[in-house]
């Protein structure tokens, strides 16, 4: 993996690891992984179909949220977003531990 990639990669986990801390909001996950993920010079297109999977049930929340007006997600959403971003955590540090062996 390219330094370049391995530093997108790494920049995806601090924007996780920001969302989970509420020092950024869904709206600024989503933008920054989807922008993140679409700079990734070398990405097998399986990880890359599974990571917008996962990217997907964020943007899907976040659009609910800004159509209905909701200052926050339904318990079951949001329970839908906690696993969709543990999901995407454990695929970016796979690839970056996958880098390493």
């Amino acid at each position: 993996m390219s330094e370049y990639d391995q530093r997108q990669y790494q920049l995806m986990l601090e924007q996780i690891q920001a969302y989970k801390s509420k020092r950024i909001t869904l709206e600024h996950l989503v933008a920054g992984l989807e922008s993140l993920c679409g700079v990734l010079e070398v990405a097998d297109s399986r990880w890359k179909a599974a990571f917008g999977k996962s990217w997907g049930i964020l943007d899907n929340a976040y659009a609910n949220i800004m159509t209905k007006g909701l200052a926050h997600l339904a318990a079951e959403e949001q329970k839908l977003v906690d696993d969709a971003v543990g999901q995407l955590k454990s695929m970016v540090e796979d690839q970056l531990s996958d880098d390493h062996q």
